[in-house]
């Protein structure tokens, strides 16, 4: 399933300020020290696809099915989606699954949405 939204390009602790920590908002807000979390990002329209197509795989599994050349969706991006979909619609996005991006938290991590 793909779908086009209006980004604004808010950093993620600008969206924390907007929609809160709640059952509309964040589930939490473990990253709020993070360096990502102020990153703006490019406001535009962008087609996200949240169709599972990564379920069931190890990391490296995951990885020789990755195409060369594809960039995942900085997690600000991720957000604004979602939370702007839900405000819209009342449909939750990713309701009981998680979409890695490719950004690093300051363990070493992979940051999921």
């Amino acid at each position: 399933m793909k779908k086009t939204f209006n980004i604004t390009g808010l950093s993620m602790l600008e969206l924390l300020a907007k929609y809160g920590t709640s059952s509309n908002g964040f589930y939490s807000d473990w990253w709020t020290e993070e360096a990502f979390a102020k990153e703006k990002t490019q406001a535009g329209i962008y087609e996200i696809s949240f169709a599972r197509k990564l379920t069931n795989l190890t990391f490296e599994e995951q990885k020789k099915k990755i195409p060369k050349g594809f960039n995942f969706t900085h997690p600000a991006i991720l957000c604004e989606a979602i939370m702007s979909h839900y405000k819209e619609t009342g449909e939750r996005l990713l309701e009981d699954w998680y979409s890695r991006t490719d950004i690093l938290s300051s363990h070493g991590f992979l940051v999921d949405v």
